[in-house]
Formats: structure tokens, C-alpha cells, sequence
């Protein structure tokens, strides 16, 4: 499968190593992360349970670490198995992002469930990457406890935004923009202009995010 590409990188023109990662093409079936190379061409598709994939995060030893859905996070070895699969269990929904921490550890945003006050988005809490076992970070709400004494929750029907996109800078300097709406992206040299760019059918309403990794020691040498 090959994407239509509708901005062709000039001949001699280097995109760099790696591949594109496509984080969240949510439909009502089967989910996936995909993988595309510099010439639109899929190179791989990861199946996760549901929601999306926010990140890759790359360990010490060897595994690619994404989230599989809003309570799950997988490590996935260089040959595609899944050497761990942890459940963030019921008292927190994985929202939005995540890092790992300087102990190999990854400290994820969350939303508590079953909160009275219905807040979302104002836990951190860490998954040990070698137990499993979950524990609250920091809670904002109790950090910022004026400030949130001082607002009001405005429930759901929130205007509709049509701004899920991304932004990453690459390590030659160019920078890959993922446009959600438009199901575009495109990579940019230093200077703003338009190198090349790729269109994907929506499933749904939006790409979330496009990422760009080298996979350095994980699948290239």
C-alpha cells in the first residue's frame, strides 16, 4: 500500500532515515499504528486493542514501549513480540501522553475515574516498567487547590475543535507536521517550505499524531 503523495520531495533531496509513525487513525474496527517510509510506502502495522498509541518510547534493554489502549501499555521487543503487557487497572484512564523517566520508569498523564468533581487530565501518576504495579504522582488538583476552587467544570458539548495535529523536529532540522483534520502530513525544511507530503484516507475524523523515528538499534542497525 502506498500513499498518495501529494507534494514530491525534488530529486537529490534528503528526507532522512527512519519512518513515519502514524499514531491514531481511529475507526470502529481493527485499530493500528503504522509505520510508512519516505516514499509513502507501509512498512508495518501494529494492532492495538483500542484508542491510539501516543508515543514510542525506547528502554535500555531493547524494547518499544506504546500505549495499546487507554489502560494498557505494551513493550514490544525488535522481532514484534510483546515481552510485556501492563494494566493500569480501574482507577485511572490513560489520557493524552506519557515519557519515560531517568529509572526507565514511565510517567504517564491520567484521568481518575469516578472523580465527584468529573475532573480529567490532572493526575501523573508511574507505571514501574518492571513490576507493573501503578502509583499516583502528583495530583494538580490538590497542587493548584485555589485555582480550582476558583473555575467551574463545563461538562461535555465544548465547542468542536479541528485542531488535532502534531509538530516534530527531526534531527536534521527539518520538521514533520502532521495536519489531523486534512488527513496531511508533510515535512519541512529549515526555512518552511514544503519538501514533501502524504495524504491518508480518514477512517473517522482525524490523524492524531506523526511521528518520526529512526528505530536506531531497534529495527535498523
Amino acid at each position: 500500500m502506498q500513499l498518495e503523495q501529494t507534494v514530491v520531495a525534488d530529486s537529490g533531496e534528503d528526507l532522512g532515515d527512519g519512518l513515519y509513525a502514524i499514531l491514531g487513525n481511529d475507526s470502529d474496527e481493527q485499530d493500528f499504528m503504522f509505520y510508512y517510509d519516505t516514499h509513502g510506502v507501509l512498512r508495518g502495522e501494529i494492532p492495538v486493542l483500542h484508542y491510539r498509541s501516543h508515543r514510542l518510547l525506547f528502554d535500555d534493554d531493547g524494547l518499544m514501549w506504546f500505549s495499546a489502549s487507554t489502560h494498557h501499555m505494551a513493550a514490544m521487543n525488535r522481532l514484534g513480540k510483546l515481552e510485556k503487557i501492563y494494566d493500569l487497572g480501574s482507577d485511572y484512564i490513560l489520557h493524552h501522553d506519557y515519557a519515560m523517566d531517568a529509572n526507565g520508569d514511565i510517567v504517564l498523564l491520567a484521568t481518575e475515574m469516578g472523580r465527584d468533581d468529573n475532573a480529567v487530565q490532572d493526575q501523573v501518576i508511574k507505571l514501574s516498567t518492571s513490576t507493573g504495579s501503578v502509583t499516583r504522582l502528583v495530583d494538580f488538583g490538590e497542587l493548584f487547590a485555589g485555582y480550582k476552587a476558583s473555575t467551574t467544570h463545563a461538562g461535555t458539548d465544548v465547542p468542536y475543535s479541528p485542531y488535532v495535529s502534531s509538530a516534530l523536529e527531526l534531527d536534521n532540522g527539518q520538521i514533520l507536521i502532521d495536519s489531523g483534520m486534512k488527513g496531511l502530513f508533510g515535512q519541512y525544511n529549515e526555512y518552511g517550505d514544503l519538501l514533501a507530503q502524504f495524504k491518508m484516507t480518514l477512517n473517522s475524523a482525524y490523524i492524531y499524531r506523526v511521528y518520526k523515528y529512526n528505530f536506531s538499534g531497534f529495527y535498523f542497525a
